[in-house]
């Protein structure tokens, strides 16, 4: 997940969001890492068929892409656990920079590092984490410490200044470990488009990339920059600023957030639409959910029946669909009624052009996509063909091969372990082999070993919906 380090608990993308906790307070952020509903609900679950789950205000209930809520009166949900309260949270994980100490005892590496024994954790950006006594430091691909343990928390972005943490504030480091400014913040993000957001006495500003404050903190909710934009809001009100900090446009809505390059979603928290950086109407506020571009195109909702948009506003796929996927290599999944429908494929011109004869479906990548038949995963190719030998499916790349690299087979630093855990019990579950695994992602040391047992010991279910203080071990049993 993007940014997944800087929340106490985050869980993977659905339908464009991901739902995060920080502070015990859950929101959502997008692909980008941007916060697109704020920190406002108790408890917060993935988004399914545009809803997802909350609690807000002590009340159960779901809510839509745009923050909409609607309050659950029928106890649907009162016997079904479908996630957990503030107190699931396990405390530890304060301590030990909100990585799961299981984790931590289990797939960090214990090396010697000047004269101690520590544990090196993996990441893919050339840099990596060391512990000592719940404390944390940076060393570089060479296994050279370039900080003491001194953090609570680190936070390590591809080629952007480092986020860390000591007991309650935050401040940046270069990324050969020096401090890049001496000023600590209340609260901070990642850079976005050469700019970090940061939280001064209780309002929120921007930095640059050498630790300069550019926009002074005057807003009470920030998101991260999109190109040369950032959206703010002062006064429950959503602006968007250059990168000087000048109003440019005045939304007029509360609830606002970049989906393309100068395209914004806009919401009256009834109904959704899509405007212009120059402020011009380009989808009318009238739909009840609105998605993100890809290929060009936005998927929209209506009335609980979907479609598609292009970046003029022209609706090119009328809603009529109960379920759509964004558009990935020209085709998109969808379904055509209700939950209990078929899932297939249409062309951009909303074309069938792959049958809805499967369970569930995936987006293609290289001319392939996943999808599940009679509770089977299966491959399939752009003729809706089955690939007759799915275990030896990394010749068509589902997976990019440079992630595949990156994740297992390199030498050096990798990424996060819960994040390689779940790439490989999803690999896993998609080849329908076993210890074949090694040999598609070449598992020399006992160490790449130990983490491919790992997930392979795992139910998915387990894996993807475990709580931060289950017992989780990767331990021979």
């Amino acid at each position: 997940i993007l940014g997944e380090a800087s929340y106490d608990y985050a869980y993977d993308f659905h339908e464009g969001l991901a739902a995060v906790c920080r502070d015990k307070m859950w929101g959502y952020i997008d692909k980008t890492g941007t916060i697109v509903l704020p920190f406002h609900y108790d408890e917060a679950h993935e988004f399914i068929d545009g809803k997802a789950s909350v609690w807000f205000n002590g009340k159960e209930g779901c809510i839509s892409k745009n923050g909409t809520f609607t309050a659950d009166t029928n106890d649907e949900f009162e016997d079904e656990d479908i996630g957990f309260d503030d107190d699931d949270i396990d405390e530890t994980d304060v301590d030990t920079g909100g990585v799961d100490p299981d984790v931590i005892n289990d797939l960090w590496e214990t090396v010697t590092l000047n004269g101690k024994e520590c544990k090196v954790s993996l990441n893919l950006y050339g840099l990596a984490q060391y512990t000592i006594d719940n404390k944390f430091g940076l060393i570089d691909e060479h296994m050279n410490a370039i900080t003491d343990p001194v953090y609570d928390e680190i936070i390590i972005d591809e080629n952007s200044p480092i986020l860390v943490r000591q007991n309650t504030m935050w401040t940046y480091l270069n990324r050969n470990g020096t401090i890049l400014s001496k000023n600590t913040y209340e609260k901070a993000e990642e850079f976005s488009s050469d700019r970090a957001a940061v939280s001064v006495n209780g309002k929120w500003g921007y930095i640059d990339l050498q630790g300069e404050m550019v926009i002074t903190p005057q807003f009470d909710e920030s998101q991260g920059f999109w190109g040369n934009h950032a959206v703010v809001i002062q006064d429950d009100t959503s602006n968007v600023i250059d990168n000087n900090g000048n109003i440019v446009l005045r939304t007029g809505y509360k609830t606002v957030w970049f989906i393309e390059n100068d395209l914004l979603y806009v919401s009256d928290d009834e109904h959704c639409g899509i405007m212009n950086i120059s402020g011009k109407t380009i989808v009318p506020c009238k739909y009840d959910n609105i998605g993100f571009f890809a290929e060009g195109l936005c998927d929209i909702e209506k009335n609980g029946k979907y479609g598609f948009v292009d970046i003029q506003g022209n609706i090119v796929i009328k809603p009529k669909y109960s379920f759509v996927g964004e558009f990935s290599e020209g085709l998109a999944f969808f379904r055509e009624d209700d939950d209990m429908s078929s899932y297939g494929y249409i062309d951009k011109n909303g074309k069938v052009v792959i049958k809805p004869t499967f369970d569930n479906a995936y987006d293609f990548t290289n001319g392939y996509a996943l999808v599940d038949e009679i509770g089977i995963k299966e491959v399939i190719d752009k003729n809706g063909d089955l690939v007759e030998d799915p275990a030896e499916f990394d010749k068509y790349q589902l997976f990019p091969q440079s992630v595949l690299e990156d994740v297992i087979t390199q030498n050096g630093l990798q990424t996060p372990p819960l994040i390689v855990l779940k790439l490989l019990v999803l690999l896993r579950d998609t080849t329908m082999c076993s210890k074949d695994i090694y040999k598609n992602v070449g598992a020399e040391t006992e160490f790449r070993k130990k983490v491919i047992d790992c997930a392979l010991k795992h139910d998915p279910y387990e894996l993807f919906q475990k709580k931060e203080n289950d017992s989780f071990s990767c331990r021979e049993e």
